[in-house]
């Protein structure tokens, strides 16, 4: 991989964690940002809803790659019941770094969703028609839309059901929320009626990494090579742990109330694999991948 300077926006995540883990470890000058960048490596203070705090950090680094790796604690439910800030941070801020990235040349990498589709016609290619049914995804639309009329230097990586161990996150992830209810001894119902793309951070960090260096631009969907519901997910975690004492009962409903989202989100990779030599994970070899990383935090 060509040296290059990164700047990741949202080092304190789980995927802004994998992707500056991978960069460094191939000696590549990586900085990234938080609100509270205390105990990060090579960080700086930033808020990407304050403009200013954005030209700072982009006039400090220089870089030659941003890729925005943030998230909005609270997810789609939070961005459904806050449409304001919902807009200000999937969009308004994305504007933002897409004008800043222009101005100093730099290449723009958003992580989007497959929230983009309703779900009514999958599997889903890159140039299929968009649907979303909620401000998570509406937004998110809007920005890759807006990169896509306004930047000629960008990628947009679509993905869905990322997961990893991040046992200091204050928004877990539904594998390791999953592992802490069985630690705490609660019972365990998993809705079958979600299926999707279970996507570990470190191989979707090193598909996205794989695309920069191939000059690739444009839209792609990065996402592991299953398709699986969260009840299929959940007894494949635990039947890799050797926990059969665990009894996982089965939500087969959307419940009442439930925000609207594509129930059923298979992303194809076609395009992907065309252009990159990364495999993508299958779930069961994601999960593996979990495992042993819970493992060597936990002893």
């Amino acid at each position: 991989m060509s040296k290059q300077k990164y700047l990741i926006l949202g080092g304190n995540g789980l995927v802004g964690k994998n992707l500056a883990k991978i960069l460094r470890a191939q000696g590549e000058d990586v900085v990234v940002t938080s609100r509270n960048p205390e105990g990060l490596e090579n960080a700086l203070a930033c808020d990407i809803l304050n403009e200013d705090d954005l030209i700072r950090v982009f006039d400090e680094t220089q870089p030659d790659v941003v890729i925005n790796a943030t998230n909005l604690a609270g997810g789609v439910d939070f961005c459904e019941h806050n449409p304001d800030k919902s807009e200000a941070f999937h969009l308004n801020a994305n504007i933002n770094i897409g004008n800043l990235c222009k101005k100093h040349g730099s290449k723009m990498v958003l992580i989007s969703t497959d929230y983009v589709f309703d779900g009514e016609n999958p599997p889903y290619a890159e140039e299929d028609a968009t649907n979303p049914l909620n401000n998570y995804g509406k937004f998110k639309l809007e920005a890759e839309q807006w990169m896509e009329q306004n930047l000629d230097n960008y990628l947009i990586v679509r993905t869905t059901n990322v997961f990893g161990w991040d046992p200091l996150s204050p928004t877990p992830n539904f594998l390791i929320g999953t592992f802490r209810r069985w630690q705490d001894g609660e019972e365990t119902t998993v809705p079958s009626f979600l299926l999707g793309n279970p996507t570990h951070a470190y191989n979707l960090s090193e598909g996205i990494l794989s695309l920069i260096d191939k000059a690739q631009d444009g839209l792609f969907h990065v996402v592991g090579s299953s398709l699986a519901n969260r009840l299929e997910w959940v007894q494949g975690f635990a039947s890799r742990l050797n926990r059969d004492d665990i009894v996982i009962k089965e939500n087969p409903t959307p419940p009442e109330g439930m925000i609207p989202r594509p129930l059923e989100s298979d992303l194809k990779i076609d395009k992907f694999k065309s252009v990159s030599p990364v495999e993508l994970w299958s779930m069961d070899r994601g999960i593996d991948f979990f495992i042993e990383e819970m493992k060597q935090d936990l002893g």
